[in-house]
């Protein structure tokens, strides 16, 4: 097995989907034989906005966030892991995880449950793991499917033409090898921003369609060269930030969708912004949003 990772970072707050999240990066970590850390965040700062912030309850949270980096220490150590970094810090975690503790840990990918924060903090600011993948420098890993998976089955890979989607290509058909699982590549053309261009529309969205399984094909020439043998390419239309994590992962039954950081052909990106970050919102499975090199 090619080892894609040397240190993985799990950010855990004791809740379901971060145990998910846990149990998969220990799994990670033994395959590729590599360092495991594991942070709790306190936010601080939120206790106090909404007014809830006392000595006692702050030392309750720290007392907390011992009682589950110890639980998870010992989860890992039980599965024959010895190197281990644990983190309990305070801070927002949007911020704190990717900027913080993933640089000194110097992680190559973070992996969170679907929140990343207990029900309190997630009721007010929202979602964690969508800020840990807009802030993060290398490849996240959000675990939303709702069940414990032990291997993937079906691996959707959102591409287009620009270099971070070819290192998202590499890294979901490694995964597909690595799991035995069906690869579908997929392309989504934007057809609200064609609709925009009123002037020729009709040629307009003929050109993108050209160009659509111009791209599908030259990733079907790189599938040529992998060892999964169960891929499949398919074009579709609408908005990324939607048919991705939506409709297309319906369709071919995903429980992983790989994507990569910025998600969109260059043209596109500054209206669109990350459509990674969008995935991870929408979608009902697990997620990587990657940025690291895949070879």
């Amino acid at each position: 097995m090619e080892k894609r990772y040397n240190r993985i970072l799990v950010a855990t707050d004791g809740s379901v989907e971060a145990g998910y999240a846990l149990k998969k990066g220990i799994a990670l970590a033994k395959a590729y034989d590599c360092s495991l850390g594991i942070c709790y965040i306190i936010d601080y700062n939120h206790y106090s906005q909404a007014r809830l912030h006392t000595t006692d309850l702050l030392q309750a949270s720290k007392e907390k966030g011992e009682e589950i980096i110890a639980d998870c220490r010992e989860k890992a150590e039980n599965a024959g892991l010895t190197d281990i970094t644990v983190f309990l810090e305070n801070g927002s975690p949007k911020t704190t995880i990717p900027k913080d503790i993933a640089k000194r840990f110097k992680a190559d990918l973070i992996l969170c449950g679907a929140s990343g924060i207990g029900t309190f903090e997630r009721f007010i600011v929202g979602s964690v793991s969508a800020g840990i993948v807009r802030n993060a420098e290398c490849d996240a890993w959000v675990v939303r499917n709702k069940r414990d998976i032990e291997k993937y089955n079906s691996i959707l890979i959102a591409v287009d033409d620009s270099e971070m989607s070819a290192n998202a290509f590499r890294a979901g058909l490694a995964m597909a090898e690595e799991e035995e699982a069906k690869a579908v590549v997929t392309h989504v053309i934007h057809t609200p921003l064609v609709s925009s261009v009123e002037q020729s529309r009709g040629n307009v969205i003929e050109i993108f369609k050209k160009n659509g399984r111009n791209l599908l094909e030259i990733y079907r020439e790189l599938a040529l060269k992998s060892n999964v043998p169960n891929v499949s390419f398919a074009l579709e239309y609408g908005s990324p930030k939607m048919v991705i994590p939506k409709d297309a992962a319906e369709k071919y039954e995903a429980d992983l969708i790989v994507s990569g950081a910025s998600g969109v052909s260059s043209a596109e990106r500054l209206l669109l912004g990350s459509v990674g970050e969008s995935i991870v919102r929408r979608a009902e499975c697990d997620v990587l949003v990657v940025r690291n090199e895949h070879i």
